[in-house]
């Protein structure tokens, strides 16, 4: 067995079919498996600890096999056949052991939320692993492929709403002309920084800039002062610099993230679209704690911070 590890999850950019692409540890040996929309979403959202109103299927079947006093071993990718993956989940209870043929979606759903160890028979690798060498034909059909697909979860397609024609909606149709004009701003700051990608500094530097309604009143009540806040965020800004050109300035790893809370936020809270308060939301998840700090020196409690969004609503 090999040991693997998740390196993405895509959306085919044509019918937004999702596929995951698992990596051999410590060498750059691929994976490409696809999989259903329903097993994309549960594997992402315990990648992000992003947790559903009411529990999951997986996370009901985790439960389940933790209150045995049973746990997961390992899962394994144990077979290809007819163009289909097969898995398995190995349990462990007390001395006895056993292992349940399952899809790879479920099995890879469980492993994340576990912290299981991910394998892969060598023998499906030999058959549909791809090894990337620079300059290889393997390496550039690979790129070629990544090409059709796009990360599931970067920017504005993470969980977006399709339309009865299968199309993806727009970025207006997600959010609102006001948290789209937040994003303008923050990526106009990261320009002004001198930073290629827009971060979570970024959008939050252009949520205290705002003076949209909810957003003011949720951190006034954290007792967050703006002017010192952005002084202080332009300082820990600085700092990070890059140099770099600035005319291509787009959303780094971090904002990407971002958005995608912010979009869970919108749905979770019964929103038509991500606003700038759902954006402040997820700020305060996704944000390192050095740019958390510079708001004020004590934590923000996310349930202080639901408080007072809907203290802002009456």
């Amino acid at each position: 067995m090999i040991e693997m590890e998740i390196d993405s999850i895509r959306v085919s950019k044509l019918n937004g079919e999702p596929v995951i692409t698992l990596k051999e540890k410590g060498l750059d040996r691929y994976l490409a498996i696809w999989i259903e929309s329903v097993g994309a979403d549960a594997i992402e959202r315990a990648r992000r600890n992003v947790r559903a109103e009411r529990p999951t299927t997986h996370d009901v079947m985790t439960s389940i096999i933790v209150s045995l006093g049973a746990s997961i071993d390992h899962v394994l990718i144990s077979a290809l056949k007819r163009d289909a993956f097969h898995a398995k989940i190995a349990l462990r209870l007390n001395d006895r052991q056993a292992e349940v043929d399952t899809r790879p979606s479920d099995a890879l759903a469980l492993a994340v939320r576990t912290g299981t160890p991910i394998y892969a028979e060598e023998s499906v690798l030999d058959k549909a692993g791809i090894t990337l060498e620079d300059g290889s034909e393997a390496s550039r059909d690979f790129a070629a492929f990544l090409g059709k697909y796009e990360s599931a979860y970067d920017g504005i397609r993470r969980e977006v709403p399709r339309h009865h024609d299968g199309t993806y909606a727009k970025a207006h149709e997600v959010f609102s002309e006001a948290a789209l004009g937040l994003l303008q701003e923050a990526q106009k700051a990261a320009k002004d920084m001198h930073s290629s990608a827009v971060e979570p500094l970024h959008i939050l530097l252009a949520i205290l800039e705002s003076s949209h309604k909810h957003t003011t009143e949720m951190l006034r009540a954290f007792n967050v002062p703006s002017k010192e806040a952005c002084a202080r965020l332009k300082q820990l800004g600085a700092l990070t610099q890059e140099s770099t050109d600035t005319n291509a300035v787009e959303l780094g790893e971090g904002g990407r993230r971002l958005l995608s809370v912010a979009i869970d936020e919108a749905q979770m809270l019964g929103g038509p679209a991500v606003a700038p308060e759902h954006l402040l939301l997820a700020a305060l998840r996704e944000s390192s704690q050095a740019t958390l700090e510079a708001l004020r020196p004590s934590t923000i409690p996310l349930e202080e911070a639901y408080r007072a969004l809907a203290a802002s609503y009456f």
